[in-house]
Parts: C-alpha cells; sequence; structure tokens
C-alpha cells in the first residue's frame, strides 16, 4: 500500500515536471523570436535601408524612365507615365507603412520578451522545487536553468527606460531609439569611419549585445535540458503497464 502511494505521489510530480517543460519550451522560445525580430529589424535598418527615405533624383529618374517606356509602347498601352512628384510620394508612403509597421513590431517585442522570461524563469523555478520536493534528481541543472534565466531576465529589461542615469541598458529597443542611434552614426558610415567609437559603440549595442544575449538564452535551455535528462534517469518507476514514467526531453 505504501509503496503504491509512493509511485502515485512520484508520478504526480513528473506530471507537473511535464507542464513546467511545456511552459518553459513555449516562453523559452518566445523569448529567441522577440531578440532575433530586433536583430532583424535592426540589420534591416542599418544595412538594407529599408526605411531610408526616398531620393528625389531617383524618383525623377524612374519618371523619365516610365515616360520613354510610355513613348515608345504599342498604342494599345494605355498606363501613364506618373510624373516625379507622384512617384515620390509614393514610395514616401511605402517608407511611412514600412515604419509604422517596424514601430509596432519592436513595441511587441519589447513587452512580450520580458513578460516571457519572467515566466519562464516562474515555470524553472517551479521545476526545481518539484524535483527538490519530489526527490526527483536533476536540481543542479534546474537551478542552474533557473540562475540563468533572471540573468537573462535582467539583460532584457530596458534599463535606459526604467533608469534613464544608469549607465546599462537592456537588450530591446523601440523604433525610436533604434532610428536615433542609426541616425548618430550615418555620417561616419558614410564618410567609412567604421572604426570610430560611435560605429563600435553601435554595433556593440545592436549587434553583439543581442548575440551574447542569445548565448545566455541558449544556456537556459541546455542547463534545463540537462536537468530534465537527470530526472529521466533517475525514474524508475513502473505503473500500470511496466513502463517508466519520465518527463521527456527538452
Amino acid at each position: 500500500m505504501e509503496e503504491t502511494e509512493l509511485k502515485s505521489a512520484a508520478s504526480e510530480y513528473l506530471d507537473a515536471i511535464r507542464t513546467v517543460r511545456i511552459v518553459k519550451s513555449a516562453m523559452w522560445l518566445l523569448v529567441w523570436a522577440a531578440i532575433m525580430a530586433q536583430l532583424v529589424c535592426f540589420i534591416l535598418v542599418q544595412f538594407v535601408g529599408l526605411i531610408d527615405p526616398p531620393d528625389p533624383a531617383a524618383a525623377l529618374a524612374e519618371a523619365r524612365a516610365a515616360a520613354t517606356r510610355a513613348a515608345t509602347a504599342p498604342a494599345t498601352a494605355i498606363a501613364p507615365a506618373r510624373p516625379a512628384a507622384s512617384a515620390l510620394a509614393a514610395s514616401r508612403e511605402v517608407v511611412r507603412i514600412r515604419e509604422q509597421a517596424l514601430g509596432w513590431l519592436l513595441r511587441l517585442t519589447k513587452f512580450v520578451a520580458p513578460v516571457a522570461c519572467m515566466v519562464l524563469s516562474v515555470a524553472l523555478l517551479t521545476g526545481l522545487l518539484l524535483s527538490l520536493v519530489g526527490r526527483l534528481g536533476g536540481a543542479s541543472g534546474l537551478a542552474s536553468s533557473f540562475f540563468w534565466s533572471i540573468i537573462l531576465l535582467v539583460m532584457l529589461v530596458p534599463w535606459q527606460r526604467v533608469l534613464p542615469d544608469m549607465l546599462g541598458v537592456g537588450v530591446l529597443y523601440n523604433f525610436q531609439e533604434l532610428t536615433a542611434a542609426v541616425k548618430l552614426v550615418q555620417s561616419d558610415w558614410d564618410h567609412g569611419r567604421y572604426a570610430s567609437q560611435a560605429m563600435i559603440l553601435h554595433y556593440v549595442r545592436f549587434l553583439a549585445y543581442p548575440v551574447i544575449v542569445l548565448l545566455v538564452w541558449m544556456l537556459v535551455g541546455v542547463k534545463f535540458a540537462k536537468g530534465l535528462k537527470k530526472i529521466n534517469r533517475s525514474t524508475s518507476i513502473q505503473p500500470g503497464r511496466g513502463e517508466p514514467v519520465t518527463a521527456h526531453g527538452g
């Protein structure tokens, strides 16, 4: 009777660990998606020129080319050539739409990432407590994963907004911060001064820092998987069908 109760209790703990694993995986991936979205936005703005203002000379050249094509086209062609002003206005509208889309995306990721990381930390702490109370093993891996998640959360907090006078910044930023930083180093970029102090700090802030955060994010997952693997190894309960109960990987 006592052995049956112990098996039932251990099975409950393992079911709870499975729930922790599902929540951890969902929140872990959300954090990754938010950081990657911000990194892609920076690359599009800095290197691709996604929201660069349209060049009037280019718009004029495009209008002239369109006029030339219209003049040499067959008589059945009815599409008129757009004047330069119209082409320039259309280009500005496209840039405005891109700016709005990037603004919404960056605001969304700036909210999702820290919230998901907080839920992730709670899930990891719950898993650690379950492993200790249920004597399931794997506590070292789960504890390490939990503390790395706290470090990850600290790196995600936008300290430049929370404490403006503080030197440190969070990895997350909004559209205004991104465009202001890009404009600040635009002169060095145009003149080929890629090793200036402002340029180096710029790339550290928007490229190196997210990569470091992704490494910490990866450590959270690796340490959790290590703890979960030990739980699976230490489990030897045989429920009704004679199969060992495990929390499964990931």
